[in-house]
């Protein structure tokens, strides 16, 4: 779930999508980097924003904290509708069949949020049209309440890929609480998992030596176990 307070509402993430709040600029900085890095030198640094990240990235792209809009969409998976767009989507051209049938037919996005970005055919921000310049909008739903939204997007000139819906609840959670198709969904969550690798592959920058890269592995860090953290988290890393 996204927790976060945006505009005096208390919503989920476990943080603030406000402008003094350090996870936020420290995402910002990050965002900022895969801009310059490619405006600059032409490289490749691949961003993936699920949930509050997607609606982060929304925050990063238009410069503007209000163009959130409240839906209510929590522990509920929609099959995707798909715009036009599809076909010029980097993030869907390698895809199979099989994925895109299983994402127009079959409820395996689950959603987790009640904050978003209304469609196009409802949205009344001002800033609403710089996103859709940056924002190249693939699919969007309908919320429990019959209001529309945008689930997924990319960037049109940059490595950025975003989805309101969760593709990896569906291969590393398990309670059985969460309602998905959980097979099918599997099959989608492995592309999105690959895809995102290979954009990570176009990067060429390597470490200095295998002891620099020994010990900046992930595997460093301990992840925590903390049960009181169900039925959303079952795991906690700390780096």
């Amino acid at each position: 779930m996204d927790n976060f307070i945006f505009n005096g509402f208390k919503e989920g993430g476990s943080t603030d999508i406000v402008p003094e709040c350090r996870f936020i600029q420290v995402c910002n900085y990050l965002f900022n980097l895969t801009i310059e890095a490619k405006d600059k030198h032409n490289e490749t640094v691949p961003i993936w924003g699920t949930c509050l990240g997607f609606e982060q990235l929304a925050v990063y792209a238009t410069g503007d904290y209000k163009i959130l809009d409240s839906f209510s969409a929590e522990n509920i998976s929609y099959p995707l509708k798909f715009t036009n767009e599809l076909k010029d989507s980097r993030l869907f051209s390698q895809a199979s069949s099989e994925v895109i049938y299983n994402l127009q037919n079959y409820k395996v996005t689950i959603n987790q949020h009640s904050y978003g970005i209304s469609s196009s055919e409802s949205n009344k921000h001002e800033s609403f049209q710089k996103y859709k310049e940056f924002f190249r909008i693939i699919s969007t739903n309908v919320d429990k309440k019959g209001k529309p939204f945008i689930s997924t997007v990319e960037a049109y000139n940059y490595p950025i890929y975003s989805s309101q819906w969760h593709p990896e609840r569906a291969v590393y959670e398990w309670n059985s609480g969460i309602v998905i198709n959980r097979e099918k969904s599997i099959v989608v969550s492995n592309y999105v998992g690959r895809f995102f690798i290979s954009e990570a592959r176009k990067n060429s920058h390597s470490f200095s030596s295998p002891t620099e890269e020994y010990n900046l592995l992930f595997y460093n860090f301990k992840d925590i176990y903390d049960e009181s953290l169900k039925p959303w988290y079952e795991t906690v890393y700390f780096w």
